[in-house]
Formats: C-alpha cells, sequence, structure tokens
C-alpha cells in the first residue's frame, strides 16, 4: 500500500502552495488563451480543458480565442501585440516552434516563455485493415525495400511541418523512403487512408481512436521505448531500433517580459489545473496519459530548444531554407 501511495505522488505531487499565492492583486480581471487552431481539434480541446480546472484555481474565467491560419503564425502574430501582463497566453505546439526555425514569421525561440507541456503523444504509422500486405512496421521495410520503384504514399500534415521532420526521421534510419502526400485538414488525411487512396498515415492514436475501434486502421509501430496500455499487441520502435526523439506535443507559452512572481503563480496554477480529475480524465479521453507529458517552464524550455535546433538541422537536409536566429 505505501509503495501504490508513492507512486501515486510521483505522478501527482502536491502542489506548491507556497508558489501558488497570488501576487498582490493579480489576476483582477478574466485571463484569454489564443489558440492558432480551430476550433473542435487537439489544440482547442486541450485549452479549454486546461482552462477549465485553472479558472476554478485562479478565481477569474479564461477566455479561448480560436485565431487559425498560417500554420499557427496568424495567431502568433496576433498575440505579440498583447501586453506582457500575464493576462493572455497562447497555446503552443511543434509547428510554431518550425515556423520559427522556417523564417515564416519575424519572432524567435527567445521570444517566449515556455510556461508547460501538458501532452506528448505517442506517434504510430497506421495502414488499412484490408491491406494484407502489412501486419507491422517490419513488413512496411521489406516490402518498401523490395519494391523501390514504386514508393509507399503517406498521408501528412502539410509540407514542412511536423508530420514531414518526424517521418523523415524515421525513413532514414531504416533506408527507405515514403511519397509523402500532404493534407491541410486532418479529416482529408484520415479519409485518406479510409479510401485507401494512401498507404501508410502517422498519427497520434487519439485523433484517430473512432478508426481504430471501428476496426478500420491498423497500428503497425508505436515510437516509444516501453509497450502501450491498450497496444500490447503493437510492435515498438525499440524492437527495431528506431529512434525517434519528438513527437507532437501541446502547451501554453506565455509573452517574454511578464513579472517573475506572475509567471511563478501561472505555472503553479496550470500545474495544479493539470493534476485536476476533470483534465486527467480528459487525457484519458483522448489517449494522451499513454506517456507523461508535464514538464513546468524549466524543464519545458530546454525541452523546447533542443526540439527547435532539431528542426532546424533536419530541414536544411530536407532543402528548405532556415532562419537565422
Amino acid at each position: 500500500m505505501v509503495g501504490v501511495f508513492m507512486a501515486f505522488m510521483l505522478l501527482y505531487p502536491k502542489p506548491l502552495i507556497a508558489e501558488c499565492q497570488k501576487p498582490g492583486a493579480y489576476p483582477s480581471r478574466p485571463l484569454e488563451i489564443i489558440v492558432p487552431w480551430g476550433t473542435g481539434g487537439g489544440a482547442d480541446q486541450f485549452s479549454r480543458a486546461i482552462a477549465h480546472p485553472m479558472e476554478k484555481i485562479i478565481g477569474k474565467p479564461i477566455k479561448v480565442t480560436n485565431m487559425p491560419g498560417a500554420a499557427t503564425i496568424t495567431g502568433l502574430t496576433h498575440y505579440m501585440t498583447m501586453p506582457a501582463d500575464g493576462y493572455s497566453l497562447f497555446f503552443l505546439t511543434n509547428d510554431t516552434l518550425i515556423g520559427m526555425v522556417a523564417g515564416r514569421t519575424s519572432y524567435r525561440y527567445n521570444d517566449l516563455v515556455y510556461l508547460m507541456r501538458g501532452q506528448y503523444s505517442t506517434e504510430m504509422f497506421f495502414a488499412h485493415k484490408n491491406d494484407e500486405r502489412f501486419k507491422n512496421f517490419e513488413d512496411v521495410i521489406t516490402y518498401a525495400k523490395s519494391h523501390p520503384e514504386k514508393p509507399l504514399t503517406c498521408a501528412m500534415a502539410g509540407a514542412g511541418g511536423i508530420d514531414e521532420v518526424m517521418i523523415s526521421l524515421v525513413l532514414n534510419q531504416v533506408n527507405i523512403d515514403f511519397k509523402l502526400i500532404p493534407y491541410t485538414k486532418p479529416g482529408e488525411r484520415y479519409a485518406s487512408l479510409a479510401g485507401r487512396h494512401v498507404d501508410i498515415l502517422m498519427e497520434e492514436p487519439g485523433d484517430v481512436r473512432s478508426f481504430i475501434e471501428g476496426g478500420i486502421f491498423r497500428p503497425l509501430i508505436a515510437f516509444s521505448d516501453k509497450k502501450l496500455e491498450g497496444f500490447e499487441d503493437v510492435m515498438i520502435s525499440k524492437e527495431l531500433n528506431i529512434d525517434l526523439p519528438l513527437a507532437r506535443w501541446r502547451g501554453l507559452a506565455i509573452r517574454k517580459g511578464v513579472p517573475a512572481d506572475i509567471l511563478r503563480y501561472l505555472e503553479c496554477s496550470v500545474k495544479e489545473a493539470f493534476q485536476s480529475k476533470s483534465y486527467q480524465d480528459y487525457q484519458k479521453k483522448v489517449w494522451m496519459h499513454l506517456i507523461e507529458g508535464w514538464m513546468g517552464t524549466d524543464d519545458f524550455s530546454t525541452y523546447a530548444k533542443k526540439e527547435y535546433e532539431i528542426y532546424g538541422k533536419v530541414l536544411k537536409e530536407l532543402g528548405y531554407k532556415v532562419a537565422t536566429e
């Protein structure tokens, strides 16, 4: 029983109450989260799921404002015009860092403070259930090497984004090629595999849960070092000595220049919101509990900087222009 209790405490450590004391009169008005994606998707769901318990903690409403466009850069551009006073937060994912690296915006890594990472996804390759060529990713490698004249097709999000970066890192390690087919909308990607217009799809399982549970998509490999709950029969990347140091993640950032006491209060408050029952129930619903997602400001800043550098290297290798610091 003691061991179970200690494991629970390690997973959900007690909030640092001293740091969670409000700094003066802050907040004296509602907060706002700028989400640079449309309503209903993973970014929107995450932001609303974390905002709900956080409202109760800080005692003020939190408005979620969706500003899609230009692979998060439209929302980022608007957010960076807002005061650095702690009343506005920015939903952050890999796409924004890649946009910075690729020079799609004048802003760079050091213009933001990386408040928290709340989700870290498990990437998987999927095939259609009726595709008898592939039972796992080892079959894909064998097939691709024996049919180099006709590369397998793989659905991905827009060119030059996190999908292309991750897929390229994997393919380079196993010495095969895919013909990458970009789609702007998630539903189009899923439909392309469901309709067998492509051979392969890389996606996080939570986003295609209905296709998995409906028996339409077959997982070929999970990019993980250990077997995952609910996917014990799925091959993992460690079995093929594949190292994918990246995955889709979701978190919150804030403008550089926010007062330190407000920053500490926000970090502690959002951590308490992350630990809440309502948020943890949401994590399980979208299969985001499979790999621990939480990182506080210091760890997330270090992690994001490392990824920023990886993106620059990979994009260069793929032939994209990379912005200077």
